[in-house]
Formats: C-alpha cells, sequence, structure tokens
C-alpha cells in the first residue's frame, strides 16, 4: 500500500507496514507538511485501509522533515473564494480527524519539530502522542483572528490541564509549548 495525496493538494501522504505496525507518514517537508484537502482525505483512507489488514496492530503517524505538521495548508485555505469552501475543509478535517479517533487500532504521532495548529489537531485525535525534546507544540490560529477549527478546542482540555490548554491556545502570548518529558504516558480517554 502507497496511497499519497495528490501533488495539487500539497503534502503527499504515503503507508507502509513493519511487521505489525502500519506508517503513515505526511511527506511535504518544503512546507512542513501542511494539511490541504487531499492530505486529510489520504490520511483518513490510509487509516481506514490498515484496519482492515488483520496482521496490523497499531499505526504511528509521522512527518517528514524537520517537523510533524505546521497544520492547515494556508495556500489551500487562501484560494477560497466563498465562506462554504472554508466550511467544506473544516467539516471535512474535522471528519478525517474522527476517523483517526474512533479507530479500533492504536494510533500513535510521533513528533519531532512543530505539531501547530491542525498538526496539533491531527495529533491529539490520536490515541497516545511521543514527542522529541524540544518539539513545539501550539494552536496559533488566533493569531490569524480564528479558532481551531477542527476540535482543537475540545480535545485539548480533554488531554492537559486546564491552564497549559489555555496556554497553548493564547494569542496574546503567541508562544509555543516545547514538549518535556512525562512521568506516565497519557491515553485519549476513549479506551
Amino acid at each position: 500500500m502507497n496511497e499519497q495525496a495528490p501533488a495539487s493538494q500539497g503534502t503527499q501522504v504515503t503507508t507502509r507496514r513493519d511487521g505489525s505496525v502500519g506508517w503513515i507518514a505526511l511527506d511535504g517537508p518544503d512546507r512542513f507538511n501542511a494539511i490541504g484537502t487531499g492530505t486529510y482525505t489520504a490520511v483518513a483512507s490510509a487509516i481506514r485501509e490498515l484496519e482492515q489488514d488483520e496482521a496490523i496492530r497499531a499505526v504511528v503517524v509521522h512527518g517528514t522533515g524537520r517537523g510533524f505538521s505546521a497544520g492547515a495548508d494556508i495556500e489551500e485555505i487562501s484560494g477560497f473564494t466563498q465562506r462554504s469552501d472554508f466550511e467544506s475543509f473544516v467539516h471535512g478535517f474535522t471528519d478525517a480527524l474522527d476517523v483517526i479517533a474512533h479507530s479500533p487500532l492504536p494510533v500513535v504521532a510521533a513528533i519531532h519539530g512543530v505539531a501547530l495548529g491542525g498538526g496539533l489537531e491531527l495529533s491529539m485525535a490520536c490515541d497516545l502522542r511521543v514527542a522529541t525534546p524540544g518539539a513545539k507544540l501550539g494552536l496559533p490560529e488566533a493569531l490569524l483572528g480564528v479558532l481551531p477549527g477542527a476540535g482543537g478546542t475540545q480535545r485539548l482540555p480533554r488531554l492537559v490541564p486546564t491552564g497549559i490548554a489555555l496556554e497553548l491556545a493564547d494569542a496574546r502570548d503567541a508562544h509555543f509549548r516545547r514538549a518535556r518529558p512525562c512521568s506516565r504516558s497519557r491515553q485519549s480517554p476513549r479506551r
């Protein structure tokens, strides 16, 4: 299996199997793995396909290049001409993240570099997030005058203490949280 998002949509999505682990790569390092319509559609399709393989016991989602994902594909969004275009994008992205969140397979986000905006939202849809020391996490959408649209405001406070959630989403401060070791692993409450 080697599904890819169309090049016209930005970041490619590739999948591979390594024993019982399915790997999904966001492969658009020249644009920090920006997530466009083709990207989130391909990620959801890859999850569904890996679920059908009885040999697969877990899935790892990761970014190529210098980061996990800088978030939504602003280039694609800037081309929207109607409000309904943006609404369709957000609903599609949210639906794709729900495919991850409801997968019967454990899904792990392997974060390095940055996981911002939609990239952080993608990681929050996973069961477990593992980050390299110094990875930068944040929801900078408020700097653009918008709210995180793909479930970030709902998922974040379920995963971290309220104070940290507010800090990650605070546009006035515009700083990003560095990943740090934690004494125990945290899984989403759905399992």
